[in-house]
């Protein structure tokens, strides 16, 4: 899959970006996500991980359930 990723300095409310001949008479999608609010490649806001470290408590050890069932060999 080809992508076009492009960051610009916006001062107006128009952007034009120059598409490849592959994208040509295909249906395509543009996100236009502000630069530093929202990080592209993980998926998640910049200061997502310190708001939330530590909110989901510590899950209990579990005992042991025991050995298997030995069972008989189908022939």
């Amino acid at each position: 899959m080809k992508v076009v990723r492009e960051i610009r300095e916006v001062s107006d409310n128009e952007v034009t970006i120059k598409i490849p001949d592959g994208f040509k008479n295909r249906r395509i999608e543009i996100i236009v996500i502000p630069v530093g609010e929202f990080s592209v490649k993980k998926g998640f806001p910049a200061d997502f991980f310190d708001r939330f470290a530590g909110s989901i408590p510590d899950f209990p050890e579990l005992d042991s359930e025991g050995d298997f069932e030995v069972r008989e060999l189908l022939a």
